[in-house]
């Protein structure tokens, strides 16, 4: 229902990984615009998750396509990854706002299993409030983490051989801890999800074109009612 709670995401993919929270109140809000969706999430405890997923892999490809509509500072995250009871930035990855606030969508923090340590991978600000699709490429050696923005190399970074796991899934959120304090869900992502797709392999650049034009049909919708007073807060 157009402007309801959501409490499930169906797994598109046929391994039944389906995102749930049973949590009223952390649980984003559904949006349709004519034939495309996305989900809300307010910043302050929404988030979707999926557990006891037993995956892992060398490389990976990951396609986020979102709308940041804040950054209040502390790794506000598209999506993270990790293995159960482990941080994401040390056992799988995350994809995030990096450390500190900003006036508009001008930090894109990739890291994980092999390329630890907050780093920009983001040449321009763009505006909030707008979509984008995100395409991060994750494989071993220098510069084999590679960041793209509607198609567009922003950045890159070297990884050393690791595994990524996927035990955790959560979107909208990030899995870490600093402190003591066992690692868990914060990092709450503040603007509107369409859609994630993990791949279990680095896409070559054909590949990840083909999804990337595809995504950007679909949810073209999305991008025209951008401006749309009931989709958007205004800034």
């Amino acid at each position: 229902m157009n402007g309801g709670p959501a409490d499930f995401w169906f797994d598109g993919s046929g391994h039944g990984r389906h995102l749930s929270q049973r949590a009223p109140e952390a649980r984003p809000r559904h949006r349709q615009a004519g034939a495309a969706a996305s989900f809300q999430f307010d910043g302050k405890d929404d988030a979707l998750a999926a557990a006891n997923l037993g995956a892992a892999f060398t490389t990976a490809t990951v396609f986020v396509v979102a709308a940041p509509r804040g950054n209040a500072g502390m790794f506000r995250a598209f999506l993270a990854l990790n293995q159960a009871g482990k941080n994401d930035y040390t056992t799988g990855l995350n994809l995030d706002l990096g450390p500190g606030g900003s006036p508009g969508f001008s930090f894109a923090n990739a890291e994980g299993a092999g390329f630890q340590g907050a780093r920009n991978l983001m040449k321009s600000a763009l505006s909030f409030g707008t979509f984008h699709t995100l395409s991060l490429v994750s494989a071993v050696g220098k510069e084999g983490v590679r960041v793209f923005i509607d198609g567009q190399l922003e950045g890159g970074r070297d990884r050393s051989g690791s595994v990524l796991r996927m035990d955790e899934f959560t979107v909208g959120a990030r899995c870490y801890s600093n402190t003591p304090e066992p690692p868990h869900t914060q990092g709450f992502f503040d603007g509107e999800i369409a859609e994630v797709s993990v791949y279990s392999r680095a896409l070559s650049d054909g590949e990840r074109q083909q999804v990337e034009q595809y995504l950007a049909g679909k949810h073209a919708p999305l991008r025209a009612s951008a401006d749309d007073p009931a989709g958007l807060r205004p800034l």
